[in-house]
């Protein structure tokens, strides 16, 4: 086969990102492997025979209707073989012209293509193999440009076996027990095109297809920022140059007490991490726990930390073993405050984030909808003056929604809780509700973050619930 990987992607990749393969071929657009011929040529009933100074076709035999492809002076053309009589000796379906000349005749690859399967999984042998085998997701077609290239983007595809809009469970594992915000990936191809076995019918030739599945790679439901150095989740699964950083967007995130907290990190093929928990006061190191995440590459997520805390601690370092990853300076807030709300939502790196907002909250009913009716009352207009009615309301639509103030903050947890405006996961934590929480609607309207004279920081929003109010209707 004359298709082969020229570069292929490696270790994590942003699902929300091109990921691509790149192949190289030797047989379309340009063939370098069926040498170019010279001829002479002669009239066969009408058509132009050409006598080639060499077999069209390096390995095999053209047959008829197959094709070449013809420098001459009318230009660069491809021609279908209408009669073969040997691999220097075809009739082509060039009208015969005695002025006509030759430069080079090759045999042309028609309607050349590669074909490619995407698989997506586990690997054989990873903890969770069982509970998500790989399995084929689809078979797609791409054609080489100019350069003999084919540049394949499995993203879309590989986003089909990734469950974007799930959090993950409570405890220090890899995902697949719940949601699978990541999958492994490969790709098996083969190339196809044209020919004819018996000089009678037309058929497609596909070679047999070439594994990369040693060559994997894992996808996780990420998503960098334009023109970011790296283009891939390196910076976070401990493959670039400094310290692992963890899946969260604020600089010092709070843990606040009675409510859950989560840390995501990327763990790579092969590695073992001991993530660190150690807590202290004005003292010092007051308490110190582990956990191992030791159940094969992927998405981790530390136990709630919550459950650890002691009570002394005024704040707290994570890190994942000895100098492996940064380290997270984690505030820890006690206070007690009687309208607090804790939301979660995911953030773009696909971690997910939290903060309980203690200002004062507006509780309102949104309409979003009416339809109405309106009768004729012309219709019965002696008896009009007795009726109640013209017009009427047939049905209302209506949300529950909520205006959310936070406190004072830092710059550094404004510009981290800003992005809860751009995620489409946003959970309401309440006891109430659902161990994972409520799903709510956080309003699309833009909105000022700071501004550079501000001495205080602060944001609100509004949310929705995604259920409405029941409502008659007619």
């Amino acid at each position: 086969m004359s298709l082969s990987i020229t570069s292929r992607p490696t270790n994590f990749n942003c699902v929300h990102l091109p990921i691509l393969y790149e192949l190289s071929t030797t047989n379309f657009p340009t063939n370098s492997v069926d040498t170019s011929r010279t001829c002479t040529f002669t009239n066969d009933n009408g058509y132009c025979r050409l006598a080639l100074s060499g077999d069209i076709k390096a390995t095999g035999s053209a047959n008829e209707l197959e094709y070449v492809k013809v420098v001459y002076s009318g230009g660069t053309e491809i021609f279908q073989i209408i009669t073969w009589y040997s691999d220097t000796d075809i009739t082509i379906d060039l009208e015969y012209d005695a002025g006509l000349t030759f430069t080079s005749v090759q045999y042309y690859y028609a309607n050349y293509h590669g074909v490619f399967k995407v698989y997506a999984g586990l690997r054989p042998g990873h903890t969770y193999d069982s509970q998500k085998p790989y399995r084929l997701l689809t078979t797609v077609k791409a054609v080489p440009d100019s350069q003999n290239k084919i540049r394949l983007n499995v993203s879309e595809i590989i986003k089909s076996d990734i469950d974007i809009l799930i959090d993950l469970k409570d405890g220090i594992e890899n995902d697949l027990n719940n949601s699978s915000q990541f999958t492994e990936f490969y790709i098996e191809y083969a190339e196809s095109y044209d020919y004819s076995p018996d000089g009678y019918t037309l058929q497609t030739y596909t070679s047999s297809y070439t594994s990369d599945s040693s060559d994997y790679a894992i996808a996780t439901n990420s998503k960098v920022p334009f023109r970011n150095e790296y283009s891939d989740m390196r910076l976070y699964a401990g493959l670039a140059a400094e310290p692992l950083k963890f899946m969260t967007l604020f600089t010092n995130p709070v843990l606040f007490e009675g409510f859950p907290f989560k840390i995501y990190f990327l763990q790579p093929y092969n590695e073992t991490y001991t993530l660190n928990f150690d807590q202290y006061n004005e003292s010092g190191l007051v308490q110190s726990d582990q956990f191992i995440a030791n159940e094969d590459e992927g998405l981790y997520m530390n136990e709630d930390l919550e459950q650890y805390l002691s009570l002394s601690a005024t704040y707290a370092q994570i890190y994942l073993s000895d100098n492996v990853s940064e380290i997270l300076t984690v505030s820890i807030d006690r206070a007690c405050y009687n309208n607090s709300i804790y939301l979660m939502w995911r953030n773009y790196l696909g971690g997910m984030d939290h903060w309980l907002f203690t200002a004062e909250k507006d509780y309102s009913i949104e309409i979003e909808s009416v339809k109405q009716s309106e009768d004729d009352i012309f219709i019965g207009w002696d008896v009009s003056y007795a009726g109640s009615r013209i017009k009427y309301d047939t049905q209302r639509v209506a949300r529950e929604s909520i205006l959310v103030r936070s406190q004072n903050l830092t710059l550094d947890q404004v510009q981290a809780i800003q992005y809860i405006k751009t995620s489409p996961l946003v959970l309401w934590n309440d006891v109430s509700y659902l161990e994972l929480g409520k799903n709510v609607l956080v309003d699309s309207s833009s909105f000022l973050v700071y501004s550079e004279s501000d001495k205080l920081y602060s944001i609100s929003f509004n949310i929705q619930m995604t259920d409405t109010i029941p409502s008659q209707s007619l």
